[in-house]
C-alpha cells in the first residue's frame, strides 16, 4: 500500500480469497461457503455498528473499501458469492466508486486478465446504466477493460447498451486496437481467445481497421501493428490488408512489430505471406524483420525449434520472388523492376544465410554445454 497505508480486513481478504479448487471434498466446499458467509454477515453487522456520528473515520473507511467493489475485483468469486452480499446490500451494483468516479463493480469484473463472464454478465444485468460511465473528459471508462472479456455473447451485450464503444477512440485507441494488445493467445496460461470477437467488431465497424493510435508516442501505428494472433492477423487483413504496408512514426511495419511480439509462427507466417516487400524494409535503427528475428534467437526469446519455422519461412518467400522473376515479362520498366528485386533478393539470401549461421552456433554452444 502507498505511504506505508495498512490493508482494511476486506481489502485483505479479497485479495486472498480463492474458491475451492475441484479436487477438494464436500466438506471442504460446504466449509469455504460457511466461512464466506459468517465473514460477510461480520463485515455489514460491524458496518452498521459503526454509523454513529463519532465513528465519521470508520464510516468513510467503510465506504471507501466498498464490499461489492472489493469481492469483484476477484476473479476468483462467483455469482453465488455475490448474490450472498446483495441480500445485505441490495442496490451495491449501482454504486459508483468511492475514489474513481462512473467506475462501478462492472469495471472491477473486468480488470483482471481472465474476468469471469458469468459474474460480468450477472452484472450488467443488475445495473446496465453502469456501461454508459464516462470519466471527466467523455470517455467510456469501461473500453480499456472491456478488451479483457474473452466471451463474445457478453461482450455483445455490453456494446449493444452503449454502441459508442464500437465507435470512440480513446486515449488508448479503438476497442479494436484494445482487443489486439490485449490478445493472450499467445499465453498458456489462459484459454484460446475467442476471435470471433475481433469479426463481430470489424462487421458492426470497418473503419476501426484502418484508425491509428492517437497521441505522439505511438501515433501512427494501425491496429496490425499489435497482431499477437492469426486469428486477428486474419480479420484485420480481410478488412484492410493495407494496413500491412503502413509504417508506424519510427518505420516499423507491422511484420516488425508482429516478429517482436508474437511467438506464434503461424501468425509471422501469414503477415509475411501477404506482403512480402516487408521483408525487405528497414526500420528507423536499420532494422528488417529478419534482423530482429536474429536478436530474439540470440537472446533465446524464441526456441531455437521456432527459429527453424521462419527460416524455413523466408526462404519459402524467397522462393516465390524467385518464380515470379522467372515468369516473361513485357515492357523495359517491368524488367527494370524485377531487376530491382532480384537485388533485393540476393540481399535476403544473404541475410536468411547468416540467421542459419547464428542458430547453428547457437545450437553447437547448447550442444557443448
Amino acid at each position: 500500500m502507498a505511504n506505508g497505508e495498512l490493508r482494511t480486513p476486506i481489502e485483505s481478504y479479497y485479495i486472498f480469497f480463492k474458491t475451492p479448487s475441484s479436487d477438494v471434498t464436500s466438506s471442504n466446499d460446504s466449509l469455504e461457503w460457511d466461512l464466506f458467509q459468517m465473514f460477510v454477515r461480520c463485515y455489514y453487522e460491524t458496518k452498521m455498528e459503526t454509523q454513529e456520528p463519532d465513528q465519521e473515520l470508520l464510516q468513510k473507511d467503510a465506504k471507501k473499501y466498498q464490499h461489492l467493489h472489493m469481492a469483484c475485483s476477484n476473479r476468483n468469486i462467483s455469482v453465488q458469492h455475490l448474490e450472498y452480499i446483495l441480500k445485505f446490500e441490495p442496490n451495491a451494483a449501482k454504486e459508483a466508486d468511492w475514489n474513481i468516479p462512473e467506475e462501478y463493480p462492472l469495471h472491477k469484473a473486468l480488470a483482471s486478465e481472465l474476468p469471469n463472464p458469468d459474474v460480468v454478465g450477472f452484472l450488467v444485468e443488475l445495473y446496465p446504466d453502469a456501461v454508459k460511465g464516462r470519466d471527466d473528459r467523455g470517455h467510456l471508462t469501461i473500453m480499456e477493460r472491456l478488451s479483457f472479456l474473452n466471451h463474445l455473447d457478453v461482450f455483445q451485450k455490453i456494446c449493444t447498451i452503449e454502441p459508442d464503444l464500437l465507435q470512440q477512440i480513446g486515449p488508448s485507441g479503438s476497442i479494436l486496437t484494445r482487443l489486439c494488445v490485449h490478445d493472450i493467445n499467445n499465453s498458456p496460461l489462459y484459454p484460446k481467445y475467442d476471435e470471433r470477437i475481433y469479426q463481430w467488431v470489424l462487421e458492426q465497424n470497418p473503419s476501426l481497421a484502418s484508425v491509428p493510435m492517437p497521441g505522439p508516442l505511438l501515433e501512427s501505428r494501425l491496429p496490425h501493428h499489435f497482431i499477437k494472433s492469426l486469428g486477428a492477423a486474419k480479420h484485420l487483413v480481410r478488412v484492410f490488408p493495407q494496413g500491412l504496408s503502413q509504417p508506424d512514426a519510427e518505420h516499423y511495419l507491422p511484420l516488425h512489430r508482429v516478429v517482436s511480439a508474437s511467438g506464434d509462427v503461424a501468425c509471422v507466417k501469414f503477415v509475411a505471406s501477404k506482403y512480402p516487400p516487408a521483408l525487405l524494409h528497414r526500420n528507423d535503427f536499420g532494422e528488417t524483420p529478419l534482423d530482429i528475428l536474429q536478436d530474439r534467437a540470440a537472446g533465446r526469446l524464441i526456441n531455437r525449434e521456432d527459429t527453424g519455422k521462419l527460416v524455413q519461412l523466408l526462404s519459402g518467400i524467397r522462393d516465390d520472388l524467385l518464380r515470379e522473376k522467372q515468369q516473361p515479362q513485357s515492357t523495359v520498366s517491368d524488367n527494370d523492376q524485377w531487376a530491382a528485386l532480384a537485388a533485393q533478393v540476393h540481399k535476403l539470401q544473404e541475410e536468411n544465410e547468416r540467421l542459419q549461421q547464428r542458430v547453428q552456433a547457437l545450437e553447437d554452444a547448447t550442444t557443448a554445454s
